[in-house]
């Protein structure tokens, strides 16, 4: 049995048939070139799973659950997804695209393109203060010149003088 929840656990679009489900977990391999020419791959970043649902909208309650599914989509609802060998969950849906043809003239074809949303909790890092007066910013100093030229400054101000 293939079903989608919402955060409490409650069957979403129970009038909803999954009729075709298609999880695609992918990652990315980073690779490299090294001094020798050859390329290395030394990690991969994991990119959040997609999954690709057929649903069919049965007769007498498709404007309804199409209006709930369109909801959803519109406010981003978070949702998981119980199939026979995997649970997901933070899912969103990324895409709804559907069709209605002449073939299926008792109820609609609909594909929810559900994407998982992976958060990342940044780190705070504290700055500490300058040890030395001469570490600290320059605010409220204006701008300051450097007491010594470089050695290629200095050489180009001397040529200078020779043309």
């Amino acid at each position: 049995m293939i079903a989608l929840f919402d955060k409490n656990h409650g069957q979403l679009f129970p009038d909803a048939q999954i009729v075709k489900m298609r999880v695609i977990e992918n990652a990315k391999m980073m690779q490299h070139p090294v001094e020798s020419g050859t390329v290395i791959t030394d990690y991969k970043v994991v990119m959040p799973a997609q999954i690709i649902l057929t649903i069919y909208l049965v007769r007498g309650a498709y404007r309804n659950t199409f209006a709930m599914i369109h909801r959803a989509y519109l406010k981003s609802t978070e949702m998981s997804l119980q199939d026979r060998a995997h649970y997901y969950s933070k899912l969103v849906i990324s895409e709804m695209p559907h069709e209605e043809s002449a073939e299926v003239f008792d109820g609609i074809i609909l594909t929810l393109h559900l994407t998982e949303v992976l958060t990342v909790k940044p780190k705070s890092v504290t700055i500490t203060k300058a040890r030395k007066a001469k570490h600290t910013p320059t605010k409220s100093r204006g701008s300051i010149q450097p007491k010594k030229s470089s050695l290629l400054l200095q050489a180009f101000n001397k040529a200078k003088g020779y043309f």
